[in-house]
């Protein structure tokens, strides 16, 4: 799979964020970045197998899939380590950041992020690198 860029609107408001930029390491960042990375990762590896198919949902609800599921499901769930601040730009409350994704059996995988908020004080997140 190629490299995923990918784009979620995280809709949790953060009180008191004032003018600076989210912090790479902020929960609700790591929260963001962790479910989009899963959902791209079940997915793509939902289409791989079913040769392009179904997604994550659509194997679902196909009954000689399930140790398929099962195989990506052991996956899960990710957890991100190594949380590196690239660059911080408090002017337009943005943060570029580096991690590895680390599976549930010890795979790791890096990625980028970004972190901005919005002008409703929402966090805007994308992800670089998932494959």
């Amino acid at each position: 799979m190629k490299n995923l860029f990918l784009i979620a609107l995280a809709v949790a408001l953060l009180v008191g964020c004032g003018g600076s930029a989210p912090k790479c390491s902020d929960s609700n960042v790591q929260k963001t970045v962790l479910d989009i990375s899963e959902q791209e990762m079940k997915n793509g590896m939902a289409m791989e197998m079913s040769n392009g198919r179904f997604n994550y949902e659509g194997m679902k609800s196909q009954s000689d899939s399930k140790p398929y599921r099962e195989r990506i499901d052991k996956l899960f769930p990710f957890k991100l380590t190594e949380i590196r601040t690239n660059k911080q730009d408090d002017k337009v409350r943005k943060c570029e950041c580096a991690a590895n994704i680390v599976t549930a059996q010890g795979t790791s995988l890096p990625i980028t992020y970004h972190a901005q908020y919005t002008d409703k004080n929402e966090v805007y997140v994308e992800v670089f690198g998932l494959k």
